[in-house]
């Protein structure tokens, strides 16, 4: 989401009145799904924070685009937070096991070494 809004404002900066024209009619359709946090699809919220790659970082790197009061921001990423315990838990009551081994599991920290060339 993060590079299409940042393609709509190159294309609204251009120089082309083509691409200002097509990139303002678009910018408006995204705004009108996209813009407001409140409205934002909370699954789509939780795929991010699953998605290993991106986790709540990016959520507290993406938010604060869309919205400028930055209060709004953090009760939003505590929302995503509590829906996610909340979902853990559920599906901690179905299988306590799995739950116990998931809470006890520890990643090691991987340190990037650089080593350079003679």
């Amino acid at each position: 989401m993060c590079t299409i809004i940042g393609e709509l404002d190159k294309c609204i900066a251009s120089e082309d009145p083509l691409l200002v024209s097509i990139g303002t009619s678009m910018k408006k359709k995204f705004d009108k799904y996209w813009l407001q946090l409140e409205d934002l699809n909370k699954i789509l919220l939780i795929a991010v924070v699953l998605d290993p790659r991106y986790k709540l970082l990016y959520l507290k790197f993406f938010f604060p685009k869309l919205q400028v009061d930055q209060g709004g921001v953090q009760v939003k990423i505590d929302d995503v937070k509590i829906i996610l315990s909340s979902l853990f838990d559920f599906y901690a009551d179905k299988d306590p096991a799995a739950a116990a081994a998931s809470r006890n599991v520890t990643m090691p920290r991987i340190e990037s070494t650089h080593q350079q060339a003679d």
